[in-house]
């Protein structure tokens, strides 16, 4: 979208990238500025919140707010504390082996003592 300030016009002009900073002149002679404008609306929470179907609810949720109450009303209606799980970080440190250097090393001193004889 280009809007030439003289006039007060907004025209949109499609062109390749590479034409991009190319200049735009208006009928009135004056040059244009290119803006950037979105028509739709936007509200806190749409861009991380998908929505999606809940099974325990058998339902699709849309924001947050609607999956706190749904939450909610599951615990005040039938008692049950639902809680969201497959989001969580795991806790999972891996063991790690300890080897018994000592009593490897005795078994290999008496299995040399034996082939010595």
């Amino acid at each position: 979208m280009y809007a030439c300030d003289t006039c007060k016009i907004h025209t949109e002009i499609t062109k390749p990238l590479s034409q991009l900073d190319q200049e735009e002149v208006c009928s009135c002679g004056q040059a244009m500025h290119r803006t950037i404008s979105w028509a739709g609306q936007m509200k806190p929470g749409d861009i991380s919140f998908k929505p999606d179907y809940y099974q325990a609810f058998g339902k699709v949720l849309t924001n947050p707010s609607q999956l706190k109450d749904e939450l909610k009303r599951e615990k005040y209606e039938k008692g049950i504390e639902l809680i969201e799980i497959g989001n969580e970080r795991p806790n999972y440190t891996p063991k790690r082996k300890e080897y018994d250097w000592d009593g490897a090393g005795k078994a290999l001193y008496q299995e040399l003592r034996k082939r010595r004889g």
